[in-house]
């Protein structure tokens, strides 16, 4: 979707963000980067849930590979996306 303003136009995914309670008309940069943060935090998340999902649940070995393999990438992705999150910018 695209928001023309001030005949400049925006690409933004306006529908999910008003889904997760974001305004895109009025979003500035440290609203999106929160956003995007708070996005990839919960999918990080999910990979986890998913890991353990083939840990516990499947026992297989294949599956067991897969799911250090994700569970390791999605901690690296939880902590850099929070880290983003809490980051305060001096300029705002």
């Amino acid at each position: 979707m695209t928001l023309i303003r001030e005949n400049i136009a925006i690409e933004t995914n306006a529908p999910v963000m008003v889904l997760f309670g974001g305004n895109p008309e009025r979003m500035n940069e440290v609203d999106a980067e929160k956003f995007e943060s708070t996005f990839f935090v919960f999918t990080g998340i999910n990979a986890i849930i998913l890991a353990c999902y083939f840990i516990f649940v499947l026992k297989k070995p294949f599956q067991n590979g897969i799911a250090f393999s994700i569970a390791a990438i999605a901690l690296i992705q939880i902590v850099a996306w929070t880290s983003v999150y809490f980051y305060k910018p001096q300029r705002y």
